[in-house]
């Protein structure tokens, strides 16, 4: 089965450029989704199905020029089930929240 990449760009990222970029890669816009924000901040998001490990390490080069903040590798997931945003951002602050390393307690 596929896995998903997805990527957090900053404001000052263009998501245009980074279609284009994936394009120029050789991924189809059926692979990818680019999830915009409506509110007035530019910050955006976007998802790429990859077959294999050195796709996934092109997709994330690519991610890595257009500036991502934050990379996340969902294994065991379609590009069809990325497409629900409030699904995909639940699962993202799950894995965010379990990489927050514990600390110890202060006295």
């Amino acid at each position: 089965m596929a896995s998903i990449i997805t990527g957090l760009f900053n404001n000052h990222s263009n998501y245009k450029t980074l279609e284009s970029d994936l394009e120029n890669a050789g991924i189809d816009g059926s692979q990818y989704i680019v999830y915009l924000n409506n509110s007035n901040d530019e910050h955006f998001s976007a998802s790429v199905q990859v077959r294999d490990d050195a796709h996934a390490d092109s997709v994330s080069q690519i991610f890595n020029k257009n500036d991502v903040n934050k990379t996340y590798l969902f294994n065991n997931m379609t590009i069809q089930e990325a497409s629900n945003y409030e699904d995909l951002k639940k699962r993202i602050e799950v894995l965010a929240a379990a990489q927050i390393p514990n600390t110890p307690d202060i006295n």
